[in-house]
């Protein structure tokens, strides 16, 4: 998807606007004309032509969000959450349709996943879907590194605490946010010494990985 004028070099936002919740309507109105929602919601006649049952949606809908709300077009925007909850609706639920009559769920994921990453990114939005789930972004260098899949710890231990520091940092309860701070010190501490047995030089080499070339990760805060 291109990004257009009058959205290059916008500072990326939480704002939700009704320029993207119309952008997200027009991306969920393709997935039933591409046949990502029959597996769970079509139906299928004696000819061999597939239709989706809106009831079947809403129904569902009802059980997981509370609400009916298919088709969007049809709605008045809704506030963020229900917004989101929607986003994370249709990832559980896309399945895209073989040669063979058969549906490849992983395949639908992945590509509505990049859809709506295609979409926050285009609007400037500090959100990304990951894994079914929306992430706030905070930095989009630390977030590339830090959430990579390859982001990897020879440590199980340290990479638990890791892994539940980055789940406290993306949440939106303060409370969360201090466990995860309190969890990048207890991991920072237990890496500082890996690399080098002197802690500066040990400190420079992990900067110098984890920074992926950023001169701007390895200064001093003072710097920046």
């Amino acid at each position: 998807m291109p990004k257009y004028y009058s959205k290059r070099n916008k500072p990326l936002t939480k704002d939700i606007s009704f320029d993207f919740w119309r952008g997200l309507c027009a991306y969920v109105q393709e997935i039933p004309n591409k046949d990502w929602l029959n597996e769970h919601f079509g139906s299928c006649d004696d000819y061999g032509n597939w239709h989706v049952v809106k009831e079947w949606v809403n129904n569902k809908m009802l059980q997981e969000i509370g609400q009916e709300l298919f088709p969007l077009s049809q709605l008045r925007r809704p506030n963020e959450e229900v917004i989101f909850d929607l986003i994370e609706f249709f990832f559980n639920h896309v399945s895209k349709p073989d040669d063979v009559g058969k549906f490849d769920a992983a395949r639908a994921k992945y590509d509505y996943t990049i859809g709506i990453n295609r979409l926050f990114d285009n609007f400037n939005l500090a959100f990304e879907l990951k894994k079914g789930v929306i992430k706030d972004l905070h930095s989009k260098t630390i977030d590339r590194i830090v959430l990579s899949d390859s982001f990897e710890i020879p440590d199980s231990e340290t990479q638990a605490m890791l892994n539940l520091a980055v789940d406290k940092f993306y949440s939106r309860n303060p409370e969360d946010k201090k466990i995860a701070l309190e969890k990048l010190v207890d991991v920072y501490q237990r890496i500082s010494s890996w690399e080098n047995k002197d802690k500066k030089k040990s400190i420079d080499k992990i900067l110098e990985k984890t920074s992926g070339g950023d001169a701007r990760i390895k200064k001093p805060w003072g710097a920046i």
